[in-house]
């Protein structure tokens, strides 16, 4: 725990933070040495409440029993939370920018055969427009520079295909939402309410806890 708010301080309060967000490269490497320890953002602590209470049992709640074609996940971290996907689609894209944490996401899935993890940052890495109908992201956006958002929500609402949903979990922020986070420079409240601000998607669910919100949008674009 010591370590993991030295470096949550580390990226948000220091002059490093421009150079750690800003750069790929950097980023990458930063990430790598936060995944030397396992599960560094306590993921586990969460899945281990009883089912149905924890947040990520509550956010696939809203998707309703929908079963996804393609499925993509941004962000999968060490795959914690992959299986939630596997189970409700025919096949899932899991991409993140630290390669120690693929290839933990890979061990802890190695019984699912309908999972391939790529290693990318989502300000780079290519996927063709309308390719998933299902894509999910969890506590990813607030690390990256707010001037940076409205072109990585672009490039993520350009991936879900049309009469498709995008799901979203973030943490809310004391800097945006009065509750919440307080070492954030924005949260759930402007990351979300991006998405909602983009012209075609409907809000389908979105749900407020003291710390957390969990938002599904759906594509209403008709298919060609």
């Amino acid at each position: 725990m010591i370590r993991s708010a030295f470096l949550h301080r580390l990226i948000n309060h220091t002059p490093l933070r421009k150079l750690l967000k800003d750069n790929q490269y950097v980023s990458r490497a930063y990430f790598n040495y936060v995944y030397l320890t396992s599960d560094p953002y306590q993921i586990s602590k969460e899945l281990s409440k009883e089912p149905g209470t924890n947040k990520y049992d509550q956010a696939f709640a809203l998707l309703n029993g929908y079963h996804a074609n393609n499925a993509l996940e941004i962000g999968c971290g060490e795959g914690l939370l992959t299986h939630y996907l596997a189970e409700i689609s025919d096949q899932v894209t899991a991409f993140d920018i630290s390669d120690l944490a693929i290839q933990r996401a890979q061990k802890a899935n190695d019984n699912a055969t309908n999972i391939r993890y790529l290693q990318g940052d989502v300000r780079a890495i290519e996927f063709a427009t309308g390719e998933f109908d299902l894509v999910f992201c969890s506590e990813l956006l607030s690390y990256f520079p707010k001037e940076q958002l409205s072109d990585i929500v672009e490039r993520i609402i350009a991936w879900v295909a049309p009469q498709s949903y995008l799901l979203l979990v973030h943490h809310r922020c004391q800097n945006d939402d009065d509750m919440g986070l307080a070492l954030k420079e924005f949260g759930a409240r402007t990351i979300h309410n991006t998405f909602i601000e983009c012209s075609g998607f409907v809000t389908e669910g979105d749900e407020l806890s003291p710390w957390y919100r969990l938002t599904l949008l759906h594509n209403t674009a008709q298919t060609r």
